[in-house]
């Protein structure tokens, strides 16, 4: 038994039957985090899914984003870094900006 076929495994049988994107690198230890939609395993967020999400909430009447990259560089840092602060506060921060 193990927790990749008890656990991992069937959670994401069920989000993909909900209709989300499942991306199942099996039992293993991944070694290449490019198929899990992030430069490195180092970010726990997926950055390039933030930033597509960002700009497709934020358009002009004819649709296009109106957000420059310094500014999705910006929302990016306020909302993943919070130095010096409990995860209480920095949660509580977080939401705040949201």
């Amino acid at each position: 038994m193990s927790e990749y076929t008890e656990v991992e495994r069937p959670f994401l049988q069920q989000l993909a039957a909900q209709g989300w994107t499942v991306i199942d690198q099996g039992p293993q230890l991944p070694q290449d985090a490019a198929p899990s939609l992030r430069p490195s395993f180092r970010p726990w967020w997926l950055p390039g899914v933030f930033r597509e999400s960002l700009r497709a909430l934020n358009t002009l009447p004819d649709g296009s984003p109106w957000l420059a990259e310094r500014q999705l560089d910006e929302l990016e840092s306020q909302l993943f870094r919070q130095p010096q602060r409990t995860l209480l506060e920095a949660n509580q921060a977080v939401h705040e900006l949201l």
